[in-house]
């Protein structure tokens, strides 16, 4: 088990359990779609940028494996979930839409607690709402129209042990790996 299947499995998870949910894309439609989940990042064309209509598309969830931290047992890898929500009402809705998205996402992993049978939650869980946006001209933290929110959350992932350790399963040893001989030789 590595962070790219736990990333894998997230981004299903998700996006099975915000498939219901319906928030207003971007401004040039008032049509309302289920979040987008993507692995890592927005997808890009062959040269790099990024394809037209997905950075655009809202809702949205990134998710990333960000750091891990392996000891002898098991190895705690930090997964960082990155939500976007559009609405360009005045009443700024859209900040109540992330928060929403969020809540969901964080409550569906706690009742879960294992993701795809390989993946246990570790707590605490981490998240905050437009923590990266800017001050605009009036001083006030806004992102209008977009809003943002930051998810942290901690798995577990086994950890392979030596091919040299020796323990009560394998008395003699494990077999160990060797090099492949190319065909040159």
């Amino acid at each position: 088990m590595t962070a790219p299947e736990l990333e894998d499995a997230l981004v299903e998870f998700i996006a099975m359990n915000t498939g219901e949910l319906k928030y207003r894309s971007n401004i040039t439609t008032n049509k309302e779609t289920a979040p987008r989940v993507y692995a890592a990042f927005i997808p890009r064309n062959q040269v790099g940028e990024i394809i037209p209509g997905e950075i655009s598309s809202y809702p949205a969830v990134i998710v990333r494996a960000r750091q891990g931290v392996e000891g002898k047992e098991s190895e705690r890898v930090t997964v960082e979930l990155l939500i976007g929500t559009f609405d360009d009402t005045k009443d700024q809705q859209g900040s109540r839409d992330c928060l929403n998205l969020l809540v969901r996402i964080k409550s569906r992993i706690r009742e879960q607690k294992v993701i795809r049978q390989m993946f246990p939650l570790r707590y605490p869980l981490n998240w905050q709402i437009n923590k990266r946006a800017s001050a605009g001209p009036s001083g006030d933290y806004s992102s209008y129209p977009y809003f943002f929110g930051e998810m942290q959350i901690d798995f577990e992932l086994p950890v392979i042990g030596s091919q040299y350790e020796i323990d009560t399963m394998t008395p003699e040893g494990r077999l160990g790996r060797f090099d492949i001989q190319s065909e040159r030789e």
